[in-house]
């Protein structure tokens, strides 16, 4: 098996439900607020999301994807290839009310060329693997 090997990374960024980085200031106006009002109110329904956005330095055909998970806290995952500065993005697999059973989550991508990849993972606590701990395996042709 090949890796995409921490050289291969471009830059890696983290999103916590929506913001970049909770150590961040945020600047005090009524929409920040506002935002942040919103996100407490998401908590009461017990799910929390990462998002992982990794940006390659070349294309790669990318067999899988795998992370180690916590058993049967992961509700969905979603994963994306941003076509453009804008954050448009174009889905490339889903899945949905997740009743894993595994301590590792693997997902075929089915040789596909990317030069970034976003995972979006939504789970019932506010539990992760670390950016270091997801694997996006390469493929052997």
């Amino acid at each position: 098996m090949s890796f995409i090997e921490l050289d291969d990374i471009l830059s890696t960024s983290v999103l916590y439900d929506g913001y970049c980085n909770y150590s961040e200031i945020f600047k005090i106006h009524k929409p920040s607020i506002n935002s942040l009002l919103n996100k407490s109110n998401d908590y009461n329904n017990k799910l929390y999301t990462r998002e992982f956005l990794y940006k390659f330095r070349n294309t790669f055909t990318i067999n899988k994807v795998t992370f180690p998970i916590t058993k049967g806290d992961i509700i969905s995952y979603e994963i994306y290839n941003v076509i453009d500065l804008f954050n448009n993005e174009n889905i490339i697999t889903k899945a949905q009310n997740i009743s894993m059973e595994e301590d590792e989550l693997e997902i075929n991508l089915n040789n596909i060329e990317l030069d970034n990849i976003k995972i979006r993972i939504i789970s019932r606590r506010n539990i992760y693997p670390r950016a270091d701990e997801i694997l996006i395996i390469k493929s052997n042709s």
